[in-house]
């Protein structure tokens, strides 16, 4: 009976130290925040947006993908934020992603585009 116990509060002391983190899982696309706001600028006829993408996991995230298809901007992003590769972009050229970082870019289009994240890998 007393190894029960042990047991127990064992299961419950790990349970404890090694929390889960839900903003942040290695089979499912989350812990990434996209924020897009106009700049007020226009380019070509097309207003230009600011895109902010934010690693709101708690790990570090890597090879960052982004739905894109058909993303075709009047202004062209910088390779080094953002490679587009068909329908999906590669955020940072597919290096870390820090908790807590975050990368900016611009881009001009008559519609805001619905970038979201399609995967990423996750290490802790």
């Amino acid at each position: 009976m007393a190894s029960i116990y042990k047991l127990l509060s064992l299961l419950l002391f790990l349970s404890v130290v090694f929390q889960g983190d839900a903003t942040c899982s290695p089979f499912e696309p989350q812990g990434v925040t996209i924020v897009q706001t106009k700049t007020g600028k226009m380019i070509n006829d097309s207003p230009e947006w600011n895109v902010a993408i934010t690693n709101d996991c708690r790990c570090s995230q890597s090879q960052v993908k982004l739905f894109c298809k058909g993303f075709q901007p009047e202004k062209v992003v910088n390779p080094s934020i953002l490679q587009v590769f068909g329908g999906v972009c590669l955020l940072n050229k597919g290096n870390i992603l820090h908790p807590s970082d975050s990368l900016e870019f611009l881009y001009a289009s008559a519609f805001k585009f619905p970038f979201f994240l399609v995967s990423s890998e996750v290490t802790c």
